[in-house]
């Protein structure tokens, strides 16, 4: 306590379903990025690489 009376916040399954499902669309934004980097060098010229 923080002698404020109130008591610590306490992470329910709720919030912990919640910041897997927020970690988890991020995952995937950075796939898809990775994806767009990818399919872009394939279809850029030779020469050197990024």
């Amino acid at each position: 306590m923080d002698g404020t009376g109130s008591r610590p916040y306490r992470r329910t399954a709720s919030d912990s379903f919640g910041l897997l499902k927020e970690k988890e669309a991020m995952r995937q934004a950075r796939l898809e990025a990775h994806r767009t980097e990818i399919g872009h060098g394939a279809t850029s010229a030779p020469g050197i690489c990024a």
